[in-house]
């Protein structure tokens, strides 16, 4: 008799950050274990969320955690974890993956009232409140950067997607997002046209997030959003970003010589920790959004420009953030931990050993 492919559920919401690393694990799970497993994913309601998925032609489970503030927010949690009760008795999932977002809470709340057994991915150097309340009930916690201890700890990085194949990298890239970035693009815009700057022969995109307005932008190319930014990351000699573990899996793994400037309202001022692991290891640097300023960015993007061993030097540190396999190695281990096999050689799924020690 034929079993039907057993559900594992990922929640993930709230942003990018947390919705595409999940989806790679889910796009694993559904390639290798075929038959076996298969995915399902659960968010909040915000138009972000929406958007993410149904650009996947994913359909998730939307429950209202996030929208309501005060004694509403708890209202949404338990209408929230009600309707994940329902669905996980009518249709009981072999395990749950939380990667973040607010949907999360109702989701491993059940998951651990029903005893379904939880697994835990935090991107960020710092672990958020969720992670840490759950951790300990957890059966694996991946983390992208370290930062948190225990016998179920396992680092492996944050998916993200495929280094491109290295092209001809003429571009100086700017990816200011949409948290509080108007100060980085306009102070990017400037810089960028300033003689001296341009001087190099470099090409200048911005992605300045929707609805961003980008006067007087001269040679730079603005783009409210790339959705194959991946063609854009190719092309990509030095990048200045904010420093959410979304992005920074992809500048390492592109071995993009980076500026981080820390988006400093991050929960936990998470970025900060994530950018100064990167800036310790010699694999970018770091400039606060209180020395942000259009001399201090022109002086350390000419710096950067103006030295090709320097840049050469921070490629091979970024080495060591790879996390190319990071779904894969995920996708196995859950699989393994759910199906109770005795565990088979890794060799096949490495994990980085460059972040499972602390930065020089």
């Amino acid at each position: 008799m034929k079993h039907s492919a057993r559900t594992i559920i990922i929640a993930a919401g709230g942003t990018g950050g947390h919705i595409l690393p999940g989806i790679r694990i889910g796009n694993e799970i559904d390639r290798a274990h075929a038959g076996v497993y298969k995915s399902q994913y659960v968010c909040g309601s915000r138009e972000i969320e929406s958007q993410i998925y149904g650009s996947e032609q994913i359909t998730p489970l939307k429950l209202r955690a996030g929208t309501r503030k005060g004694a509403g927010a708890l209202t949404c949690l338990l209408g929230d974890s009600f309707r994940v009760l329902k669905s996980f008795l009518r249709n009981r999932p072999a395990a749950v993956l939380a990667m973040g977002g607010a949907a999360c809470v109702p989701v491993l709340a059940m998951a651990v009232v029903l005893r379904i057994p939880i697994f835990l991915h935090e991107s960020n150097r710092k672990a958020g409140r969720v992670v840490r309340l759950f951790a300990p009930l957890a059966k694996k916690v991946f983390l992208g950067l370290g930062g948190m201890e225990g016998k179920n700890v396992s680092i492996v990085g944050t998916p993200t997607r495929p280094a491109p194949d290295a092209v001809n990298r003429d571009v100086i890239l700017c990816m200011g997002g949409s948290q509080g970035a108007s100060k980085l693009n306009e102070i990017f815009v400037t810089v960028a046209n300033r003689d001296h700057i341009r001087a190099f022969g470099y090409r200048f995109v911005l992605l300045s997030g929707p609805g961003k307005h980008i006067p007087n932008r001269g040679v730079v190319e603005v783009r409210e959003y790339e959705p194959r930014i991946e063609t854009l990351l190719a092309r990509a000699e030095i990048v200045i970003s904010r420093a959410g573990a979304g992005a920074l899996a992809d500048i390492a793994n592109c071995r993009i010589p980076a500026v981080l400037v820390p988006y400093p309202f991050a929960k936990d001022d998470h970025q900060q920790a994530n950018a100064d692991f990167f800036g310790d290891a010699d694999a970018a640097f770091v400039l606060d959004e209180k020395s942000l300023t259009k001399e201090s960015l022109d002086m350390l993007l000419h710096h950067i420009m103006a030295d090709a061993s320097l840049r050469e030097r921070m490629r091979a540190n970024l080495a060591s953030f790879d996390s190319s396999s990071a779904a894969r190695v995920i996708a196995h281990e859950l699989a393994e931990s759910i199906s109770g096999k005795k565990k088979e050689s890794r060799s096949k799924f490495r994990v980085n050993s460059g972040m499972t020690h602390e930065p020089r």
